[in-house]
Order: structure tokens, then C-alpha cells, then sequence
């Protein structure tokens, strides 16, 4: 089973942040935010939170390293509409030598609720082979305090059990 959403408050302690206005190009047939947009807001967190450990592009371009997705899991829990405030905030919830588990959740600010939330699983790569390469040490110890200061919030994360590392 499932563990109930995390408190707002709790959740908007994550250090990663984006913020954005729901724009008309993400709005559907039926007046709501369309599903593959959730799946894009969502992974704009975690592209916050991928940099802010120092996967950027000066690490790409510098070290020929970066992150593939693996796999995506996304809840949608409530529908956001034209004009809405957003903030999706992302946490670390594990790693391993080559890849990293995070969570990242997609807040309506106007109804203080979660929208979505979209487990990740992120893969190493060096971009010349294509393949999983060990993280580089400096970045290694960012996700870890990343993950250290997401645990120290209290949050349980309701995990879909569909991502899993292998340590």
C-alpha cells in the first residue's frame, strides 16, 4: 500500500525548486493540463536538483557525462488548469554507483495541494560509449547530502515500488 501524500510543507523544504505558470499550450480538449505535461513539469524538478548536484552543462561538456532516464512513474493526483501556479520540488531518495532514485512533486500553489508526482530513476552515462559509468565522486557525495538533508524532513514518499537500485 501506498503511503499518503506528504505534508506541503514538508515538501517545499527541498532545497531543488521550479516554479511555473500553467502557459495555454499545455491545456487539452477537456480544460486541464494534459498528462504528457505533468510528466514534463516533473521532470524540470529533477533537472534543478541534477544540476544543482553538478550535472550541468559544464559537466557534460567538461567531463562527457550525463544522465539518461531509465524510468518514469507519474501520479496524477489532482488537475491543474490555465494560469495555475506550480512549484515542483525533488528529492534524492536513493543511489547507487551508476544511478540515482528520485522523486519529484508537482504542487498547486492556488489549492495548496499535490498535483502529481513523478518517480524517476536516473542513469550515469558517459555520453562517447552510451553506457553507465560509476558517478563521479564529487557528485556522488552532493546526491548524498541531498538525500541526507531530504531524509532529515521526515517525509515518507509514496513510492509506486516500480524502481529499484542495484547496490
Amino acid at each position: 500500500m501506498t503511503p499518503p501524500l506528504p505534508e506541503l510543507s514538508d515538501i517545499t523544504r527541498s532545497t531543488a525548486a521550479t516554479r511555473l505558470v500553467v502557459p495555454p499550450e499545455f491545456i487539452d480538449v477537456n480544460g486541464h493540463m494534459n498528462v504528457q505535461h505533468y510528466l514534463h513539469v516533473g521532470t524540470l524538478g529533477t533537472g534543478t536538483l541534477v544540476a544543482a548536484v553538478g550535472i550541468d552543462d559544464a559537466y557534460r561538456r567538461d567531463r562527457g557525462r550525463s544522465v539518461f532516464t531509465r524510468r518514469h512513474v507519474v501520479d496524477y493526483v489532482s488537475e491543474l488548469i490555465l494560469g495555475d501556479q506550480v512549484s515542483i520540488h525533488s528529492f534524492v531518495i536513493d543511489r547507487s554507483t551508476t544511478a540515482m532514485h528520485l522523486m519529484s512533486y508537482v504542487l498547486d500553489l492556488g489549492r495548496s495541494r499535490v498535483a502529481a508526482t513523478v518517480e524517476i530513476l536516473l542513469v550515469h552515462v558517459d555520453l562517447a560509449s552510451r553506457r553507465p559509468v560509476p558517478i563521479e565522486p564529487v557528485v556522488a557525495a552532493a546526491l548524498d547530502e541531498e538525500r541526507l538533508s531530504a531524509s532529515a524532513t521526515g517525509i515518507v514518499h509514496p513510492l509506486s515500488g516500480a524502481i529499484t537500485l542495484r547496490h
